[in-house]
């Protein structure tokens, strides 16, 4: 009985870890500050607005229970991590400003996180538990018109067109607003509008400032009529950058100025790219492995084969997900 009762504890033990991919559920209470002050982020349509950069990608919702946010609080910290300001190291030293995140009530394999052998029934998704989100798309291709001769209407440069990055396979974005190419020229880039126009926040006139590993992936400025072929290398930015900072959350300087140890720890028990992702990431995906490496804890990488950083071509259309 001693060593029937030693086992279950056991197995309780690093259940409650998260050696089995997921931790129980910490639930807020739905008229708590701390859940108002979320929903107070999220935007009422389909795109972001200024102080609310949270979108829902479907019609999922986290499910309200006698009072109680079934959405875990770890969530809702590392989410407003994403959209507030940090060192550059921890991936991007600007807030986000477009999160799309999805419940995956419209996803088409949303009843489990990863694949699984057809001699195995599927897992229970920790999106229906509420331990986990999805993040559809990120941040913005932003394009700036200036005039090119005296018959542009534009005498300055001025704010043109913005458009969502999605970290999907099927991502693409089209040069489909007009104007007069023969006296004007549009220019893009990812995350700011290049040339400074007049008309555009002033936090989004600066490229973003990221590490050497990130900044190899990003497309540069270009011009509005080859977005299309630049869109594949912003997802793959967003991508990377989104994995890095989840990944990098604990470290001084990012989430907290002195970091975060122990139970506090926010680091993802699981996050897994698409199989598309890191197809397109190469060695930048090797490097988010060395990360991974060294921030999980209890050694999750190498050792539990459902925590830590991996990839499923379930994710391919749904972007990235993560868990406690």
């Amino acid at each position: 009985m001693l060593g029937v009762g030693a086992a279950i504890f056991f197995v309780g033990m690093i259940s409650s870890l998260g050696y089995n991919g997921t931790t129980g559920l910490r639930t807020l209470s739905a008229s708590g500050a701390k859940w108002m002050a979320f929903t107070q982020k999220i935007a009422p349509g389909d795109l972001a607005e200024p102080g609310k950069p949270f979108v829902w990608g479907d019609s999922g919702r986290p499910k309200i229970n006698q009072g109680t946010a079934m959405f875990d609080t770890r969530l809702v910290d590392a989410l407003n991590y994403l959209v507030s300001s940090k060192q550059s190291f921890c991936g991007a030293d600007k807030a986000h400003d477009t999160v799309v995140i999805s419940m995956g009530e419209t996803d088409q394999a949303a009843d489990t996180d990863l694949s699984y052998p057809p001699t195995n029934a599927p897992s229970t998704s920790t999106l229906y538990r509420g331990s986990g989100v999805r993040v559809k798309a990120l941040d913005s291709v932003k394009c700036t018109i200036y005039p090119v001769n005296d018959r542009c209407s534009y005498k300055e440069p001025a704010v043109f067109d913005k458009k969502t990055i999605f970290l999907t396979q099927d991502f693409i974005l089209s040069a489909d607003k007009t104007y007069d190419s023969s006296a004007c020229a549009v220019k893009c880039a990812v995350d700011y509008y290049p040339m400074a126009p007049i008309d555009a926040p002033k936090d989004e006139v600066a490229p973003v400032q990221s590490p050497d590993s990130l900044t190899k992936l990003n497309p540069g400025e270009f011009m509005y009529a080859d977005i299309a072929y630049k869109a594949g290398g912003a997802a793959k930015l967003k991508m990377a950058q989104l994995m890095w900072e989840l990944m990098k959350i604990d470290e001084p300087g990012c989430f907290a100025p002195g970091g975060l140890k122990g139970s506090d720890r926010l680091i993802p028990i699981t996050m897994i790219s698409s199989a598309w992702g890191i197809s397109q990431l190469g060695d930048t995906w090797q490097e988010l492995l060395k990360i991974a490496n060294k921030s999980f804890p209890y050694d999750f990488q190498k050792q539990s084969p459902l925590a830590g950083l991996s990839f499923d071509p379930l994710l391919n259309e749904q972007g990235i997900h993560f868990n406690y």
